[in-house]
């Protein structure tokens, strides 16, 4: 395998920040390497190990972070989990009222929906907001936020301030990408 996954899961931001450290390190070591002509791409989280590094180097000629999680990672988490699957529900919501009735949500027979569990009220339809969001946030977001918490990895994101306040100190030219559809990062952001 290329990736050893029980040793990522167990390595923190911190080993994955030495890793990529040693990385370039090593390029700096290629002759054909020139600092003042390299530009650092990342994606997702590989962006956030980019923006870290870039806070200490000078040489390099700019930075491109794509789908970079720019708020604490306890905000990311939560997007990830309710804000993301919310806006992704109301692409059903096709009278727009705000809920899924079971005649929006027919024509999707792929779509696993618990009617009946997520109508909290009865009423015969699921209000985004009203039930789902609180849903998502108690069934997902939560769970996921405490496992995270577990992890060394979880211990060192969610104890970093929020990228976006670290974005104006990197001191080479930068480019920040997201797309409409990023399902990690805000499009907002």
């Amino acid at each position: 395998p290329v990736m050893d996954e029980e040793r990522y899961r167990a390595a923190g931001f911190s080993d994955l920040l030495a890793d990529a450290a040693l990385a370039l390190k090593t390029l700096r070591r290629q002759p054909e390497a020139d600092p003042g002509k390299t530009l650092r791409l990342g994606h997702s989280e590989g962006a956030r190990i980019a923006a870290f590094l870039a806070l200490q180097e000078r040489t390099l000629a700019g930075l491109i972070l794509i789908g970079t999680p720019v708020r604490s990672m306890q905000e990311v988490i939560h997007y990830q989990h309710v804000d993301w699957g919310c806006r992704f529900m109301k692409e059903f919501d096709a009278n727009g009222d705000g809920a899924l009735s079971r005649q929006e949500l027919e024509p999707y027979p792929g779509l696993e929906v618990k009617f009946e569990e997520w109508d909290l009220d009865r009423d015969g339809r699921i209000d985004l907001e009203k039930e789902l969001r609180p849903l998502m946030t108690s069934r997902y977001y939560i769970p996921e936020l405490q496992k995270f918490q577990k992890t060394k990895l979880g211990k060192e994101l969610l104890a970093q301030p929020p990228l976006f306040q670290l974005l104006a100190k990197i001191p080479v030219p930068l480019a920040l990408l997201h797309g409409e559809e990023d399902r990690y990062t805000d499009p907002a952001d």
